[in-house]
């Protein structure tokens, strides 16, 4: 054999990521096999934003308004109000079940009410993170009145006093099933006759079509939106939906009122006031992308519902018309930010405000009028407030909003604070709260603890119900103070013990190499026309190729068992690739074996025999139960595949094998004869290559230098235990496994039973707290997903018990 050739191959990506050229073999990136119309999960530099920017008529317009304001305000006539918005969510989709994007789930929905009403409360997350000094220098300099300053003389973040509530009437006057929502399949509105926008199919994903900006603006103005809306002066219309536009996120209508004119298609109308929002950028849970999984881009966008402009004011150093915002150069691309940002940037700031140079202090990047990302956005200021303030009292579909008791919110009532929690807990450990607090408006909330050292509140210590960490054993008290309102504080307290807690003894463990948040796929090897025999024929570069490679192989660092005592191999979960013909398929009795093998990460397997095989063939595999979750099991819940695509299948060993103390490398055999085929699924964002390949001659060569670059990890998942016989393993342990462990919250149950039984799956948290149940009934084998990314990191007891036998494995949690 040559060993001098090069191969090449090309990608088919099952999942949203994408691939660059690389040296050596070349890396083409080919067809999607999905069944929506996925976009590339690339990381925007920018918001996203396609709000129209107000023209000087309308802002100087605006001003008068917010000059009235102040003086009525000054005089005692007007003071700055408390509002309750109703708000309905309209879901556009194509025809998908509720939950498959983008027909997002309800709590997907209701997560962004909750952080609307934190944002505008300026409790949300991050809000505790506001440098102690920030901005009091510019403060100082810019003459900021004591109102628009905290105790620190910084910037104060600003209450709006402005909420957000799911309206319980619809619009004809009947109690709604689910508060708040209106579910809209586009393929029920009637077509404009002389409508030039693309055909009515679900397939779609809903008009994912419609690329640019402003056919998109008029289809939903002209189309979606006159269709579905409901009356604006009583309720806050979001509409979201799927976009096929590059890089757009959202867009709002600003607030119209009597005289306010010169904004075409921007103030909002009878049939478009409101804010629309890309369904994987609303809320915090569910379909949302990782760069917009927080639901800042609802928060900017009703910032300028509500009249707020960017903090740029749209030029180089221009106004925002707020004196308590820095003067900003221009958008904050986003990505990392750190105080002070782009210290002066603006010396000569321009514009009747913000006319003094933000020196030192920089730009306030955390402001939700910046283009900050999700994580780094936290706060308005109190100018701010004065719009939107000015807003609600003044705009045409603003100011009868919450007065017709469509959120049954009664009167309003003082804060009650009411809390409970466990008394003991243990050290490092999450203690979860519930908070019972009653009142009206949604009280604001305040948590302490007594002492303070080593306790920390997650994610914020004015969240509704933090989670709370301890540092140190001892006593302590938790103080939680609520607020309607102006109405008085109200404190309830509570005692805990917190003490060192010992784990349970770890004895089963499922271990991967795949990135806790990746997606798998397969490689199909491209053709070599110096290679004899690679052409026609390719084949797969994880699995039977032209190059009649023997093996494929992932090496498995020590440290991914540590937390087994004496750890042993029992055999491993193998995940195929097969769609119809494509994939594994070929002769039934074809081998297809595990085989175990000393070594090391940078030398390769030892040997060409191994020191344990598992036997199994490709008929065993190809009738292995099918799973299309194979997104989710790299933490991609929505995507949805065309075909049962992923088959995995569980080897065991005639004898478990003690784990070497350095490591190990499991190989899957390829079949070389023609027309059997083999194909492993694998990981190509990985970091660290830990595949390895035999060639034809018997010899190894890592897949990183052999195909020029490539970087990735088979789905190839070894189960551990601490037993050393196969007949102390019951059924369940030596059956069920959990991957990827280490988890972003989002993993599978990778379960390969040998008869139909009944499961319950219960996950617990360390204090033996239940955060997760299932049953399952007549199952055999396949991929069980489990959603825990709602919850904190840290250590979490799997239990699936079939009624007779328990499994409890550990899976460790990471954000």
């Amino acid at each position: 054999m040559n060993l001098k050739f090069t191969k090449s191959l090309a990608i088919l990506v099952l999942g949203y990521a994408s691939l660059t050229a690389q040296t050596g073999r070349k890396v083409v990136p080919v067809q999607k096999n999905l069944a929506e119309d996925a976009k590339p999960e690339t990381q925007l530099n920018q918001r996203g934003c396609a709000t129209a920017v107000p023209d000087a008529q309308w802002e100087a317009q605006f001003q008068q308004l917010i000059n009235q304001f102040k003086i009525d305000q000054s005089k005692g006539n007007n003071v700055q109000a408390n509002y309750t918005i109703p708000v309905v969510i309209h879901i556009v989709h194509g025809g998908q079940a509720t939950g498959t994007f983008p027909n997002i789930s309800n709590a997907q929905a209701n997560s962004q009410i909750s952080i609307l009403n934190n944002d505008f409360a300026g409790t949300g997350q991050g809000a505790t993170g506001y440098p102690a000094t920030a901005f009091t220098a510019y403060a100082t300099a810019a003459g900021l009145p004591a109102a628009n300053k905290d105790g620190s003389g910084r910037v104060k973040i600003s209450n709006f006093n402005i909420n957000f509530c799911l309206a319980t009437i619809d619009k004809n006057g009947n109690t709604m099933a689910t508060p708040g929502i209106d579910r809209v399949d586009y393929n029920s509105i009637t077509t404009p006759t002389t409508s030039t926008y693309p055909s009515k199919n679900p397939a779609n994903s809903a008009y994912n079509s419609i690329t640019t900006f402003p056919t998109f603006l008029d289809f939903m103005n002209n189309y979606i939106k006159p269709a579905t809306i409901w009356d604006p002066t009583k309720y806050l219309n979001i509409w979201v939906s799927d976009c096929a536009v590059s890089g757009l996120l959202g867009f709002a209508t600003f607030p119209a009122a009597s005289g306010l004119t010169g904004l075409p298609g921007g103030t909002g109308t009878a049939t478009t006031d409101g804010l629309w929002c890309w369904g994987r950028a609303f809320g915090n849970t569910g379909s949302v992308v990782s760069y917009a999984n927080k639901g800042r881009t609802a928060t900017h966008e009703l910032g300028h519902w509500l009249g707020l402009r960017h903090i740029w004011g749209d030029g180089t150093c221009a106004t925002d018309f707020c004196l308590d915002t820095p003067p900003a150069q221009d958008a904050n691309p986003g990505g990392v930010s750190t105080y002070p940002y782009a210290a002066n940037s603006c010396t000569s700031p321009s514009g009747s405000n913000n006319t003094i140079p933000n020196g030192a202090n920089g730009e306030m990047f955390m402001n939700f009028m910046d283009y900050s990302s999700d994580t780094y956005m936290y706060m308005f200021t109190e100018d701010q407030r004065t719009r939107a303030q000015t807003a609600m009292a003044n705009g045409t579909h603003r100011k009868f909003l919450g007065t017709h008791g469509l959120c049954s919110v009664g009167a309003a009532t003082p804060a009650v604070a009411a809390f409970t929690m466990t008394n003991t807990a243990c050290n490092g450990a999450p203690v979860s709260v519930t908070n019972n607090s009653t009142g009206n408006p949604t009280p604001t909330y305040t948590w302490v603890a007594t002492p303070p050292t080593g306790v920390t509140f997650s994610p914020n210590a004015n969240s509704t119900s933090p989670s709370i960490t301890f540092g140190t054993n001892g006593s302590y008290v938790i103080t939680l103070s609520a607020q309607s309102g102006t109405t008085a504080v109200s404190t309830r307290t509570n005692a805990i013990t917190i003490s060192t807690c010992t784990a349970p003894a770890v004895c089963n463990l499922t271990v991967t190499n795949v990135a806790a948040n990746d997606t798998l796929f397969f490689g199909a090897a491209g053709t070599d026309t110096a290679t004899p025999g690679c052409s026609p024929r390719a084949g797969y570069v994880f699995g039977s190729n032209c190059y009649d490679d023997k093996e494929k192989a992932s090496f498995f660092a020590a440290s991914k068992y540590s937390a087994v005592t004496g750890p042993f191999i029992t055999g491993a979960v193998v995940v195929f690739y097969k769609n119809g013909t494509a994939g594994t398929t070929g002769t039934a009795a074809r081998a297809v074996n595990l085989k175990m093998y000393n070594g090391t990460l940078a030398g390769g397997p030892t040997g060409t025999a191994g020191i344990a095989t598992a036997t199994a063939n490709i008929g065993l595999i190809s009738a292995a139960t099918a799973t299309n979750n194979v997104g989710y099991l790299a933490g991609d819940p929505n995507v949805t595949y065309a075909a049962n695509i992923a088959r995995p299948y569980k080897y065991t060993f005639p004898t478990p094998i003690s784990a070497p103390a350095g490591g190990f490398y499991l190989a899957v055999t390829t079949p070389t004869t023609a027309g059997d085929t083999a194909v492993i699924l694998n990981d190509f964002n990985a970091t660290t290559n830990t595949s390895w390949e035999m060639w034809s001659d018997n010899s190894w060569h890592d897949m990183n230098v052999a195909w020029g670059g490539l970087v990735n990890n088979m789905a190839i998942f070894p189960i551990i235990t601490c037993s050393t016989k196969l007949d102390e393993i019951n059924t369940l342990s030596n059956n069920v496994n959990i991957m990827p462990n280490p988890s972003n919250g989002l993993f599978n149950l990778v379960v390969t039973l040998p008869t139909v039984q009944n499961l319950t799956i219960e996950v617990t948290n360390t204090l033996g707290q239940i955060v997760y149940f299932s049953n399952q009934k007549d199952f055999t084998s396949g991929v069980l997903p489990i959603d825990l990314s709602d919850k904190n990191q840290g250590i979490y007891f799997v239990t699936v018990s079939n009624g007779i036998d328990r499994n409890v494995q550990r899976v460790v949690l990471t954000k």
